[in-house]
C-alpha cells in the first residue's frame, strides 16, 4: 500500500522506501510529525534595523525556550530600500546564532528550491521542514531558522 508519494515524480511509494524505485530520487513525501514552527514579521513594520533586529533576538529567545523547530523570519526583499538592510542584518544574525550554538541551521527564501544546495542540506537534516508552506517558494522576503 502507498503511504505517499515521490516530490520528483509522483509516484505512490511505501512508507519504508527512502529511495524511489521509478525515478531514483530520495525526495519522497516525508511522513507528517507535528512540528513546532515560529513566524514573525520584522520586514512589514516600518522598523529600522536595530528594532528589527531587537525583535528578532526576542523571538528567537521565546523559540528556544518553547522548543520550536523552526523561526521563519519574514524580512521583506528589499523593493523599498529598507527591507534590503533588514534581509542583510537576519542572515548575518543567522550565521552568529549557528556560531553561538542558538540556531542549528539557516536557509535564505530564496534557497527555497528543492534543488538548491542549502534546501538539500537542510532537508536531508531535518526532513520535516517540507511540511513548511514556505517549502519550495523562492522566497527572497523570507529566511528560516533551524533551532
Amino acid at each position: 500500500m502507498a503511504d505517499r508519494e515521490c516530490l520528483h515524480c509522483g509516484n505512490p511509494i511505501k512508507e519504508d522506501v527512502v529511495i524511489c524505485p521509478f525515478c531514483g530520487s530520495n525526495e519522497v513525501e516525508v511522513a507528517r510529525e507535528d512540528i513546532r514552527v515560529k513566524k514573525i514579521d520584522i520586514g512589514h513594520n516600518n522598523w529600522t534595523v536595530n528594532q528589527a533586529r531587537h525583535a528578532l533576538e526576542k523571538e528567537l529567545a521565546a523559540s528556544l525556550g518553547r522548543s520550536d523547530d523552526f523561526l521563519v523570519v519574514i524580512h521583506g526583499h528589499g523593493s523599498s530600500g529598507k527591507g534590503g538592510e533588514i534581509k542583510v542584518m537576519v542572515q548575518s544574525f543567522a550565521r552568529s546564532a549557528i556560531g553561538m550554538k542558538r540556531a542549528r541551521d539557516f536557509i535564505s527564501g530564496e534557497h527555497l528550491t528543492r534543488s538548491s544546495s542549502p534546501s538539500k542540506r537542510v532537508s536531508v537534516n531535518y526532513p520535516s521542514i517540507k511540511q513548511l508552506k514556505e517549502w519550495n517558494t523562492r522566497n527572497p522576503g523570507l529566511s528560516i531558522l533551524i533551532l
